[in-house]
C-alpha cells in the first residue's frame, strides 16, 4: 500500500480498500508477537462449564463444533486466544506504519479513514472458534471512522454506543464523496455522529445479523438437519435488552440480555411451540414482529443457491419449497 501511494501522481485523488488477512486461521504469529501476551491473562471464557450442555442448546451448535470446535483443554484454548491477540497487535503495528506514511506525505488531513472488520471470532467463547451462528463474538466488530475535516473536530475520540451495522459504511463513504447513495443500499451514513454527536432521533434501536449456511456443493447442513437450502439460514434481531434468533425451520432462541448478558441460558423455542410464560411470550412475539418487518424491507434472494467453484464451475441448486 505504501509503495502504491508513492507511485501515484502528487495531488491525484485516490481510494483504497486495504485488507489485512490477520488475524485469521491458522492462528500463528511471527516472532515478537506469538508470545507477547500471557495466556493466563484475560477474562474467563463466556460459556457453560458443561461443554455438552451448551452444545445441546441447538443442533447448529453441534454443526459449529464440527466446523470450528474449540480446544477442550483450558490452557490450549487460552494459548489460542493469546496468539490471536498477537495477530491483532501485528495488524495494529502495520497500520501504524501506514498512518505514519500518510503523515509523512502530508495526506492525513485529506484522507477519510474507516477501519472495520468483516467478522469477529469466537475465540473459545461458547466452546467455539472462528465465526458462526448468532453469537455477539462473531458479529460485534470494530468500526472507527476518522473524518479529517474541521466539521468533525468536536467529536474526535468520541466512543459511540449507538447500534451501527456494516451496511452503514458504504453510505458514509458516498456521503463523504458527495455522490448519491444507491437505492439498493440498506444502511445509513454515519456523518451525524461525526459532525453533530447526538444520536439522531430516528436512529436504529437494534442490530440485525444473518447467517446463511446453505451449501450447494457439500450439502452438509442440509443433510445433517434434514433441511432444504432455503431453511439453512438464521436471522437475529438484537437490542440492548434482548436477542431473538429465528431459524429457517421455524424454531427460535430468545435471550434476556439483562439477566443473561453472556448469552448462555436461552429460551429454546421449537417450531410452532406455545410459550407458557406470558411475559416471555409477549417479548418473543414483539421481537418476531420487528424481525419480520425488517426482513420485508430488505429481503433479496438474487443468486442464492449459486456458487462458483474451482472443481465444478458454476453450481446451481434449487431445493423444492416447503
Amino acid at each position: 500500500m505504501i509503495e502504491w501511494l508513492d507511485d501515484r501522481p502528487a495531488g491525484e485523488p485516490w481510494f483504497a480498500h486495504v485488507s489485512y488477512i490477520r488475524p485469521h486461521p491458522p492462528y500463528r504469529a511471527p516472532e515478537g508477537y506469538h508470545d507477547r501476551y500471557d495466556p493466563a491473562e484475560g477474562a474467563p471464557f463466556k460459556r457453560l462449564a458443561d461443554r455438552q450442555a451448551e452444545l445441546d442448546v441447538h443442533p447448529i451448535h453441534h454443526f459449529g463444533a464440527l466446523e470450528a470446535g474449540c480446544p477442550t483443554d483450558e490452557a490450549e484454548a487460552r494459548q489460542l486466544r493469546a496468539t490471536y491477540w498477537g495477530n491483532m497487535a501485528e495488524v495494529d503495528d502495520q497500520l501504524a506504519r501506514l498512518f505514519a506514511h500518510l503523515d509523512a506525505r502530508g495526506l492525513t488531513d485529506q484522507t477519510l479513514v474507516v477501519l472495520t472488520s468483516d467478522h469477529g471470532d469466537q475465540m473459545g467463547d461458547h466452546w467455539l472458534v472462528e465465526k458462526l451462528g448468532w453469537w455477539d463474538e462473531s458479529y460485534h466488530v470494530p468500526l472507527i471512522v476518522v473524518d479529517p475535516r474541521p466539521e468533525a473536530d468536536a467529536t474526535r475520540g468520541l466512543a459511540v454506543e449507538a447500534f451501527t451495522e456494516s451496511v452503514d459504511v458504504m453510505p458514509t463513504l458516498c456521503t463523504w464523496l458527495g455522490i448519491e447513495v444507491p437505492i439498493a443500499v440498506d444502511g445509513r451514513e454515519l456523518q451525524p455522529f461525526l459532525h453533530d454527536a447526538p444520536v439522531p432521533a430516528d436512529w436504529r434501536t437494534e442490530v440485525h445479523q444473518q447467517w446463511d449456511f446453505r451449501d450447494p456443493v457439500r450439502h452438509l447442513g442440509e443433510d445433517l438437519f434434514g433441511l432444504t437450502m432455503e431453511q439453512c439460514t438464521l436471522d437475529v434481531v438484537r437490542s440492548a435488552a434482548d436477542k431473538y434468533v429465528h431459524f429457517g425451520d421455524g424454531a427460535g432462541l430468545w435471550f434476556d440480555l439483562e439477566l443473561d448478558p453472556d448469552q448462555v441460558h436461552p429460551h429454546v423455542l421449537a417450531a410452532g411451540e406455545l410459550i407458557e410464560d406470558p411475559t416471555v411470550a409477549a417479548r418473543v412475539a414483539e421481537a418476531r414482529a420487528r424481525l419480520l418487518s425488517w426482513r420485508m424491507r430488505h429481503m433479496d434472494r438474487t443468486l442464492t443457491g449459486t456458487r462458483i467453484t474451482n472443481e465444478h464451475g458454476l453450481v446451481v441448486r434449487r431445493d423444492p419449497r416447503r
